[in-house]
C-alpha cells in the first residue's frame, strides 16, 4: 500500500508539472512514504532474526505486540505535539490511538 500511494504521489506531481521529477524530489516522496514501512520492517526483521535463534515464537510475538502497541502511542502523540507544543492533548491523543486499536484488536479476536 506505501509503495502504491509514492508511485501515485510521483506520478501525481508529475502529471501536474508535465514532466518527470528530478531524483532529488522522488528521493523526498520516497523517503517521506518509507518511514511508515518502518515499524513494518523492523517486526519482520526480528523474526527473521528469531527464526535463526532458538528463540521461543510466543516470546517474539509478544515482544512484537508490545512495540506495534508502543508505536501507536508514540504515532498519535507525536502527531498532536508536533503541531501545538502541548503535552496533555498529545498524551491525550496518544492514550485515545492506543485504547481504540486495543477495542479494535478485542473486536478482531471476538469476530
Amino acid at each position: 500500500m506505501t509503495v502504491t500511494r509514492t508511485f501515485v504521489r510521483i506520478v501525481t506531481r508529475e502529471t501536474e508539472t508535465g514532466k518527470h521529477l528530478p531524483i532529488a524530489q522522488a528521493g523526498a516522496i520516497l523517503s517521506d512514504s518509507m518511514l511508515v514501512m518502518l515499524f513494518p520492517t523492523a517486526a519482520a526483521l526480528g523474526i527473521a532474526a528469531a527464526s535463526f535463534t532458538a528463540a521461543r515464537s510466543i516470546l517474539l510475538l509478544d515482544a512484537i505486540f508490545y512495540a506495534g502497541i508502543a508505536s501507536i502511542f508514540a504515532i498519535g502523540f507525536l502527531s498532536r505535539y508536533i503541531l501545538d507544543h502541548q503535552l496533555w492533548p498529545a498524551l491525550s491523543r496518544g492514550g485515545q490511538w492506543t485504547i481504540l486499536s486495543l477495542i479494535l484488536l478485542a473486536a478482531k479476536w471476538y469476530y
